[in-house]
């Protein structure tokens, strides 16, 4: 379970203040060629490269696009970096509010908080 102030608890606010409590997993790479996924029919790669079998049998060009499946990684490195940058940023912050705590107690003062 998340600690009240670690990223992934800072995420799972952000979704539960939006609606959406778990963004969609994907299981799986995609490997059918742009020909088959077009017809919906299951894709055969001997050795996972094309041509398929379809294609070759038919004599067509057999491309396989992994741009959605570059965006889908991305996506995912980039959830991770940002959770990163956050927990320095708010370390950074705790950081700061001790200092000035120990720096002038007499004053007043009230500690900044990233989410209330």
């Amino acid at each position: 379970m998340p600690t009240p102030s670690s990223p992934a608890a800072s995420a799972l606010a952000l979704r539960d203040f939006f609606g959406d409590r778990k963004p969609p997993e994907i299981s799986r790479k995609i490997t059918a060629c742009v020909a088959c996924r077009k017809l919906k029919i299951k894709c055969q790669m001997p050795d996972s490269k094309p041509p398929c079998t379809r294609c070759k049998r038919r004599e067509l060009s057999c491309t396989v696009n992994h741009s959605l499946q570059m965006l889908l990684e991305n996506d995912v490195t980039w959830k991770h970096t940002i959770e990163q940058k956050l927990q320095l940023m708010e370390e950074q912050i705790k950081k700061i509010n001790t200092a000035q705590a120990t720096i002038s107690p007499s004053v007043p003062w009230v500690p900044c908080t990233l989410l209330a």
